[in-house]
């Protein structure tokens, strides 16, 4: 999964996989983000793990750091007998070089590469930047976008017509690009206003609980390591 920076690409790697291992399948997570070091899977490795979740994190103390370092535990996963493997790619195109070692496997076993769309940011607001972001994407990976997923949100000022309005935002987008909208993610409380504000789109919807919270949210001291996945 990539997309613009902010885009909720953790958020919907970490809610797609927790529901398909809810389901019995067997899911695995790697962090692949070489941009930024924070507001990825590292920051709630222990958190999943608790959950019985398999997650590859840059190495030792490269965990932190915003040295671009991808760790040779992902090689592992991709061989392994997982039913779904997530890779977290980190943000705008060029975070996905760090998929372009990985290309030429990912290929002969075949993948899903999913844009996470956020038509409120700036990046992404029109099809004409989206579709300038995915043929960057896509030359620096060596892989096609394959599809995209919904986030349309305004943090905590999102509002049900908010949602509506995205929603039609980003269909406009993927006629555009001709690229299939799989889901639009809907934040958990909001979810059943939008189901009854969207009469026959409903079935796009996914309710989405934001697995990262930002420190001041968390109620907890600076050392603590307190998520809503708690």
């Amino acid at each position: 999964m990539t997309g613009a920076l902010g885009s909720g690409k953790t958020t919907w790697a970490v809610n797609a996989g927790l529901a398909l291992k809810s389901g019995g399948k067997r899911v695995a997570f790697a962090d692949l983000d070489i941009i930024n070091p924070y507001f990825c899977l590292r920051e709630i490795a222990s958190q999943m793990e608790v959950l019985g979740v398999d997650v590859a994190l840059p190495p030792g103390d490269a965990r932190w750091s915003d040295i671009p370092v991808v760790s040779s535990e992902v090689s592992r996963l991709l061989v392994s007998d997982h039913d779904h493997l997530f890779l977290d790619v980190g943000g705008e195109a060029k975070g996905v070089l760090a998929l372009k070692q990985f290309a030429p496997f990912l290929e002969e076993s075949g993948y899903d590469f999913l844009m996470v769309l956020n038509p409120f940011r700036p990046q992404t607001c029109t099809p004409q930047a989206v579709l300038q972001m995915r043929r960057e994407m896509e030359r620096l990976s060596g892989l096609a976008v394959t599809g995209l997923l919904g986030n349309a949100h305004l943090m905590d000022q999102t509002e049900t017509n908010d949602v509506v309005r995205g929603l039609s935002e980003i269909r406009r987008i993927s006629d555009v690009l001709d690229l299939p909208l799989l889901f639009v993610g809907v934040e958990e409380s909001l979810f059943n206003g939008a189901q009854k504000a969207l009469p026959g789109g409903e079935n796009l919807l996914w309710p989405l609980i934001r697995p990262i919270l930002f420190p001041w949210e968390r109620g907890v001291s600076l050392d603590g390591e307190r998520t809503s996945l708690d």
